[in-house]
């Protein structure tokens, strides 16, 4: 499904004369790290916030963010 997406969408437009092409922000939960996976399909280079920037334990953010809020939707399910 993944190789068809790119079939369908072509090479990604050629970036911006400074490198960015895209900014997608969102808050914790509300799909970012999907949208990440889908430019990386696409062939976007992505940096996703929860990557091991200056060593934060994102990790453990997102497990307390699942034990606050337990009835999102997919909470828990990582």
């Amino acid at each position: 499904m993944a190789s068809e997406a790119v079939k369908l969408a072509g090479k990604p437009a050629k970036a911006c004369p400074d490198g960015l092409a895209v900014i997608h922000v969102a808050l914790f939960r509300m799909g970012t790290r999907s949208i990440a996976e889908a430019y990386r399909i696409l062939g976007y280079k992505t940096h996703h916030g929860t990557e091991h920037t200056l060593g934060n334990p994102w990790a453990q953010v997102e497990h307390a963010a699942d034990a606050t809020w337990p009835d999102v939707p997919d909470a828990g399910q990582r």
